[in-house]
């Protein structure tokens, strides 16, 4: 406790740190007018942006640079289907492109763009799906066209179709049998907008836009990608390097061009406050990195446990990286790096030809392989003791700053899986309430407050004289008590005896799996059994605690004593 509070103490008068969360804790002008992290707004903004509103004198022009990184996302990625011929890219490249009569929409109604081809049947690639497609109700996010010529180019024009993810990836339609149409509303949404706007007497952009992946590409999930192979994938990393900085560090902008600038990138780059949560930025502001990752090499152990204090989940560690599960892909690549033969046992490709571990492999087969090859493997979950609170407050005081730092600091691999697990937690604690007293002295954590009931059903149960047994706790709360573990997260329970190694529960082909995941080892969550100390498991989203909480209120044995009042 006395060390920590000694580094909370520096941390809290460093000079460069409070420089820093006064920076990172301003309000933007979007969070004012109550339009952070929102899709129609920065849809709106980009809009503005891209029409050519924001040129500077020395000619830089937003569309043009936009074209710069989609030439450069087509040069490193093969796998794109731009149909852009050399002359047109090399028009890009030289700036030689003369673009005229820029003109754009957002949410432009899909069925209006197929409509408009269907009635030049001489152009239509896809006659069929674009009828269909002109009865949708789809609408593209942002929709430009323009006019381009170059030297042995004729002019011609070009559109760029923009889907804007903010939050959510892509999703197919509702299935909807005996229309005709269900091979048009079935595909995902970026193969319906190609297919309703295809059209060869034009140059066409399909753009998939998305927040900058907080965690290293290789983890990175095919969810948040286009679906579409002629959909170029950006992030708002590329918009923010590609055009708001270089414009941003022109001399000729007005000063009122210049606020909007600024504000946008804020947004963009700082967290945000979400009633008690924080979410990070969607992109990173490269010149401030240096800074932030000075702090974090300063404080890097104080600040590693309090995320690991706030977010009561069991982390893992291999070397120096941390991950949020247990990471059998990187503990088999790690393996494989130290050239351990063995390796290639655990390793196989999917239909896609991604790196994935072949089933029925035993977790506890690959940490000790890595034991003989030095490689460390740990479960970062610390008993911090007494310093528990004072971390997790420490933590939820400076969240929006230290999630910044998280996700800015240069080196974000070793910590990834902190700062995707803070950034999606729910802080919301609640009291709980037996006759009208509290059994909690302050608003307690979602795995408190479950572990607060069970304890008080077990002191109630051992007054008739009979103390249960771990097989009465796991009949009378049931895995279907907490959802998030019944959909197949490993465990067949919600309460095991307490030892050094927990058999969680069995693979797909039947095989064992076995660890602390999610288990409480350090004492905090023992239940006193007459088959001695059980351990409890602590993970608790908001939702499955609520769904908890539904059930015991109907459980005769609190005899309707029993409250719980989310603060």
């Amino acid at each position: 406790m006395n060390n920590h509070i000694k580094q909370i103490a520096r941390f809290n008068a460093d000079k460069n740190v409070l420089r820093l969360k006064g920076k990172y804790n301003e309000t933007s002008f979007f969070e004012i007018i109550a339009k952070q992290r929102n899709e129609t707004t920065y849809s709106a903004f980009l809009k503005w942006l891209l029409e050519g509103n924001a040129a500077s004198s020395e000619g830089l022009s937003p569309l043009q640079m936009l074209l710069d990184i989609l030439v450069k996302c087509i040069e490193e990625d093969p796998i794109i289907k731009a149909a852009i011929p050399s002359e047109l890219k090399d028009g890009i490249v030289t700036r030689s492109l003369s673009i005229h009569g820029i003109s754009a929409d957002v949410e432009k109604p899909l069925a209006s763009l197929a409509r408009e081809i269907t009635e030049g049947n001489d152009v239509c690639s896809s006659g069929d799906m674009m009828k269909i497609a002109a009865k949708s109700a789809d609408c593209v996010d942002i929709f430009l066209q323009c006019e381009v010529s170059a030297k042995g180019l004729k002019t011609r024009p070009m559109q760029f179709f923009i889907e804007n993810k903010i939050d959510f990836c892509e999703r197919k339609m509702n299935d909807v049998p005996g229309t005709g149409v269900e091979a048009y509303d079935n595909a995902s949404r970026t193969e319906r907008y190609y297919m309703a706007t295809r059209r060869d007497d034009m140059y066409q952009w399909y753009i998939y836009l998305t927040p900058q992946p907080l965690i290293p590409q290789r983890h990175y999930s095919k969810e948040n990608e286009p679906k579409d192979p002629h959909f170029i994938h950006m992030t708002y990393q590329d918009i923010l390097d590609g055009i708001i900085v270089p414009l941003l560090a022109s001399s000729s902008l007005s000063s009122r061009t210049r606020f909007f600038f600024e504000e946008f990138k804020n947004q963009i780059t700082f967290p945000i406050q979400s009633g008690a949560s924080v979410q990070p930025g969607i992109a990173i502001g490269k010149d401030r990195s240096e800074e932030l990752t000075l702090v974090w090499k300063e404080y890097e152990d104080l600040i590693t446990d309090a995320a690991l204090a706030a977010s009561e989940r069991t982390f893992w560690k291999i070397n120096d990286k941390w991950y949020d599960q247990q990471p059998r892909l990187d503990l088999a690549l790690a393996l494989q790096e130290v050239g351990e033969p063995k390796a290639k046992d655990f390793l196989t490709r999917d239909d896609e030809g991604r790196l994935t571990v072949v089933e029925g492999v035993r977790y506890k087969d690959m940490t000790d392989l890595a034991q003989k090859n030095g490689i460390m493997t740990e479960i970062a979950d610390k008993d911090f003791g007494d310093s528990r609170e004072l971390l997790s407050a420490f933590w939820d005081r400076n969240k929006r700053f230290l999630t910044a730092l998280l996700c800015g600091i240069e080196d974000k691999e070793n910590v990834f899986a902190l700062v995707q697990e803070l950034s999606k937690r729910d802080s919301t604690k609640y009291m709980v309430y037996y006759d009208g007293k509290p059994l909690v002295s302050k608003p307690a954590t979602k795995g408190i407050t479950a572990w607060v009931i069970v304890a008080l059903w077990n002191k109630l149960y051992s007054q008739s004289g009979e103390t249960p047994g771990i097989g009465d706790l796991r009949e009378t709360f049931p895995i279907s008590f907490n959802p998030y573990y019944e959909q197949g997260k490993w465990f067949k329970h919600l309460f095991y005896p307490k030892s050094a190694c927990v058999y969680d529960g069995e693979n797909g082909d039947g095989s064992e799996v076995a660890g602390h995941w999610d288990i409480d080892l350090s004492g905090r969550y023992d239940i006193a059994t007459a088959d001695g100390p059980v351990v409890f498991l602590k993970k608790w989203r908001k939702p499955d605690l609520e769904h908890f909480v539904d059930k015991v209120l109907e459980m005769p044995i609190f005899g309707g004593k029993l409250n719980v009042v989310a603060e």
